[in-house]
């Protein structure tokens, strides 16, 4: 860590909103690179970086210091990341990054239906209906 990076965290610490802000422009790209790179999408790979440079700012006060801040800036962004995976809507499964059509842009997704109890009892029928043509 640079002597002028450590003197920006103490004066960001301190309340200099600032020095925060220079801080964070220093790092603000490689948030968001390792963001693109868990997240896969440029529009979660955003909202995942501006949440974890918000946890930065809240919680800079409790940065010790014994690591450089890039790995202190990696940690949080990489929870943060998992965090927003963690919630993602259940049962659905992205196969596309999307695409851009006449309508706007569309989302590909199947459903995921291995605790659908209708859809099981369907696959059963196929698979019988299968075994009894074969016999």
């Amino acid at each position: 860590m640079s002597e002028h990076e450590r003197l920006l965290i103490k004066r960001a610490k301190s309340g200099d909103v600032g020095s925060f802000e220079e801080l964070i422009r220093t790092h603000q790209s490689y948030a968001y690179n390792i963001a693109y790179r868990m997240m896969g999408s440029e529009e979660d790979a955003k909202d995942a970086a501006q949440e974890a440079l918000i946890k930065v700012f809240k919680n800079l006060k409790s940065f010790k210091e014994d690591s450089t801040f890039s790995t202190w800036l990696y940690r949080i962004v990489m929870n943060t990341c998992k965090d927003l995976l963690r919630k993602r809507k259940p049962g659905v499964i992205s196969i596309d990054k999307g695409f851009e059509s006449e309508d706007g842009d569309v989302q590909l997704e199947i459903e995921d239906n291995t605790n659908d109890p209708v859809a099981k009892y369907e696959q059963e029928q196929v698979r019988i209906t299968f075994e009894t043509a074969l016999e």
